[in-house]
Parts: C-alpha cells; structure tokens; sequence
C-alpha cells in the first residue's frame, strides 16, 4: 500500500537511518533560534578578545578598545538570514537541523549519538535523510525556503529517505508492531 494517503491524512513524516524509523516534524521557531544560537557560540568574543590582551595595552588604548568591543558585541549578537543559509549547507549545519526535526517525536535522543548513527549511512545516504528532514520543514538542499510542502511533495520525500516506495511512512510495521 502507498503511504500517500496515510501522509495526505495527516499521519507523521519519517526517516529511516541504519534500519531505525524516526518520525520527524518541521522546524519551529526555537529550533531556528537553536540554528542561530549555535553560530552565535563560534563567534569570537570581541569583549574577551581584548580582556586577554590587557596586560600588553596602556589604560587610555584598553578603555578605547573596550569601548569598541562592546559596541561591536552587540552588533555581534545577531544572526543574518545569509549566515544562517550558508550554515545550513555545512554538514554540521545540516545535521543539527536534522536532529531538530527528529527530536520533537524522540525528545530523549541524544545528539552526539544521533549525529554518529547519521554519519554511519555513508555521504549518499546521509544526504538523501537529511534533504527529506529539511524538505519537511519547506527547506530546499541549500536550506531555502521552499514553503510548507503539499502532502504529495511530503509523501515522494519520505519515499526517496528510505528507497521503498510502498510502506515508506506508515508508522506500523509488516507484522504489525509500532515501529519507534
């Protein structure tokens, strides 16, 4: 049986990695500031920066500095959407966005392993999961928005996830058991 109907009714998206189902969901506004929060974490700290470098600078060229670092800290603290874009397309970017997706049906999956399950696919098959997950958000490959995706276009991704185009989304399994 197709898993059009079940997905056009509203039943869950899912993605299979190394065997396990994960039912996924789209990102949601905290998974997109979870996304800019962890650019934030690799910027360097302009305040810090020059706090290190105290004991090397006269007090006039320190306070100066200072005075800049914090102007600059604060400009820091933003994220623009091209950042954000050019993240999505790192393999680190992409998996983050991925686990998000998994996580709201799995809230006690752990990331690191998570992460280590996904990198065992192998590139083409990692690859194909993670374009399903993002395209259930209404992410495109290159993390652009592509707007929520018809139950077909949800369905046909599904499908591509896991390369069985009959059961691919059903949340039971052949012999009737719920699948995790």
């Amino acid at each position: 049986m197709s898993d059009t109907l079940p997905r056009a009714a509203g039943s869950d998206s899912s993605i299979v990695i190394n065997g396990k189902t994960y039912f996924i969901s789209p990102l949601d506004l905290d998974d997109l500031g979870a996304l800019e929060n962890e650019l934030l974490k690799k910027r360097k700290n302009p305040i810090r920066m020059v706090a290190e470098c105290r004991d090397v600078l006269d007090d006039e060229t320190y306070e100066m500095l200072m005075k800049q670092a914090y102007s600059d800290a604060r400009k820091e603290n933003r994220v623009s959407q091209e950042e954000i874009d050019a993240f999505l397309l790192t393999t680190e970017g992409m998996i983050l966005a991925t686990y998000k997706c998994v996580f709201h049906k799995h809230p006690g999956l752990e990331f690191e392993f998570f992460k280590n399950e996904l990198l065992k696919q192998g590139e083409v098959a990692m690859q194909s999961t993670i374009d399903t997950a993002l395209a259930v958000s209404g992410l495109d490959e290159t993390g652009n928005s592509t707007g929520s995706p018809t139950a077909a276009e949800a369905a046909n991704q599904g499908n591509h996830a896991t390369g069985d185009t009959s059961s691919a989304g059903s949340p039971t399994s052949t012999n009737g058991d719920q699948k995790q």
